[in-house]
């Protein structure tokens, strides 16, 4: 449930930013940012809530960013003269940086406790996933760094097209993060840990495949997958 309306968010901010003007834009990373307040303020506080608990949940577990990291990762392997690709590309900037943004809850949320259990991890999944953490944290904040515009400008283009082909082992590295977390209690028959491992885990898979795929058929360079267009 909680991965559907992922989708059904990403779709309700995909669909008013492709007309938005790139002058408001602005408006929409604020929003963005202050929702990652209202949610460590209301996670401290201990809000309750149907509606709390739906928007808390794709904060918390990073649902919403890894739908919108998907979304730009999956437009790199379509066909150039694709029409789902064509039309989302003139906002792929934008919703790399907007991914990057909704996973600051999330490391906000989880920094804390992971800092207090590094001593005593007894689970070599758990260990794994707090190594993938911080080497994840590094790698998005490079990623989210060299996507603003400011920062472009000021790198040399080659430079900039190898740091953002980080872009790869990221994508794969948050779907083998997520699955060493959830493995624990996928195991122990979990239906929403069950639903999120497949979830990854083929996620991973099909881009990976389908990445091969086109670099099999054409040998052209592929523009980043978090270039602006």
């Amino acid at each position: 449930m909680r991965f559907a309306l992922s989708f059904v968010v990403a779709a309700i901010i995909v669909g008013p930013l492709i007309g938005l003007p790139k002058r408001k834009r602005i408006l929409v990373y604020s929003a963005a940012i202050l929702s990652q307040f209202v949610y460590l303020l209301g996670m401290y506080l201990g809000w309750h809530g149907a509606v709390w608990a739906a928007f808390a949940v794709q904060m918390q577990r990073c649902t919403l960013a890894f739908v919108l990291f998907s979304i730009v990762m999956f437009m790199g392997v379509l066909s150039e003269s694709s029409r789902i690709r064509n039309r989302l590309a003139p906002i792929r900037q934008q919703l790399s940086i907007l991914a990057c943004v909704f996973t600051f809850g999330h490391i906000g949320y989880y920094l804390p406790s992971y800092l207090l259990r590094i001593g005593s991890i007894n689970k070599v999944t758990i260990g794994i996933s707090l190594a993938l953490s911080i080497l994840l944290a590094i790698m998005l904040i490079v990623l989210l760094a060299t996507s603003l515009s400011l920062v472009k400008k000021h790198m040399n283009g080659t430079a900039w097209k190898r740091v953002q082909r980080l872009a790869y082992p990221f994508y794969l590295l948050i779907s083998l993060h997520a699955a060493c977390f959830l493995l624990p209690s996928a195991l122990a028959g979990n239906a929403i840990a069950i639903e999120g491992e497949l979830l990854y885990g083929c996620s991973a898979i099909a881009f990976f495949a389908l990445r091969l795929r086109r670099a099999f058929f054409s040998r052209r360079t592929e523009k980043p997958f978090f270039d602006a267009q």
